[in-house]
């Protein structure tokens, strides 16, 4: 059997999703993280029109637009197919290889051939507010589903305006990465635990859960070859209008899939002050979304801290990292159901 190690590094404003696939070409999704699952669904929040948020949340001024971008190492024998997509390459340089860039707003993604690994199951919550290892794992990618909140079915198989893209792969190992920090001084960091509750709310351990959050996972796969060319598929929400760009078939392939906003804030910016607002748009993926003034969004507690050194996972330093930031507090969110 001949196999590619792909590695998928996600990050910015984007909902991970446990599920299972059923199908084939069909792509039928399902919720599957409690009982097991045996692909994620990446849900990239549709955040490029922020008049979905009403003036009279406090927190609007605070919030910002987010693209979402797709990257991935291509062969050069891909390269028409690259801009035959609509997508443009990115030159090989000494430090990363060919690559292929694409803005993937309303599109489907998926890898070929896919499989089916053994079922996993997620917690809901980690044991932990904060990691006592370097090895955090897919629990502190903050689980939106611990608030009795679910998801809506649509954002998984079909096309609804609350998500900009959507990636459905096969589960493999996973890294929960870059905890969300503030600055201990010009070079350090320190790891915060985060109270997730509304603004203007005081800390309640009893009512509002408290947990560091990862703001980058990487999922590292290894695919099957000798069934078929490893390819990336593209369409739009709906399955329409394809195209496929085959991918390196020998060595190690990077696809990055990322949701972020254009700039980080300045220190000491207002809106730099420990709250994730930004947070709070990964609610309209809920089949009931709550009102803005009750989204539990995460607050830094600057009391219950690490040092970034004592929980930093050294094999996240091997994946690619492009634009991630903590100020804001750009967290990841899960549905775990």
């Amino acid at each position: 059997m001949s196999t590619v190690v792909v590695s998928i590094a996600l990050h910015g404003l984007i909902a991970l999703v446990p599920v299972n696939v059923t199908g084939g070409a069909t792509l039928t999704v399902t919720p599957g993280g409690l009982a097991g699952a045996d692909h994620m669904a990446a849900l990239l929040v549709n955040a490029e029109d922020l008049s979905i948020v009403p003036d009279t949340f406090e927190g609007k001024r605070c919030l910002a637009e987010h693209h979402p971008q797709l990257a991935f190492t291509i062969p050069t024998d891909s390269t028409l197919a690259c801009r035959n997509a609509g997508c443009r390459i990115l030159p090989a340089t000494p430090a990363t290889p060919l690559q292929c860039s694409c803005v993937p707003r309303s599109r489907r993604i998926w890898l070929t051939p896919d499989s089916s690994p053994p079922p996993q199951q997620f917690p809901a919550v980690p044991s932990t507010e904060i990691p006592s290892d370097k090895n955090p794992g897919f629990s502190y990618v903050a689980n939106v589903a611990s608030a009795k909140l679910r998801l809506d079915p649509k954002v998984l198989n079909d096309s609804p305006p609350s998500l900009a893209a959507r990636m459905v792969f096969p589960l493999g190992t996973l890294l929960a990465c870059d905890l969300a920090t503030r600055p201990r001084d010009k070079e350090n960091s320190n790891v915060h635990s985060l109270s997730f509750r509304p603004l203007h709310e005081l800390p309640d351990g009893g009512k509002y859960k408290s947990q560091a959050a990862a703001q980058r996972l990487v999922v590292t796969n290894r695919f099957d070859t000798s069934v078929g060319a490893l390819t990336l598929h593209m369409s739009d929400l709906h399955g329409d209008n394809e195209v496929a760009i085959a991918l390196p078939q020998s060595g190690t392939v990077d696809v990055e899939l990322t949701n972020e906003r254009d700039q980080p804030l300045s220190y000491d910016d207002p809106c730099d002050d420990g709250v994730g607002r930004d947070f709070g748009l990964v609610y309209e993926l809920a089949a009931n979304p709550p009102s803005w003034d009750e989204r539990l969004l995460p607050h830094v507690t600057p009391t219950t801290a690490v040092t970034e050194e004592e929980v930093a996972n050294p094999a996240c330093v091997h994946h690619p990292k492009k634009g991630l930031m903590s100020r804001p507090i750009c967290a990841m969110a899960s549905f775990i159901q």
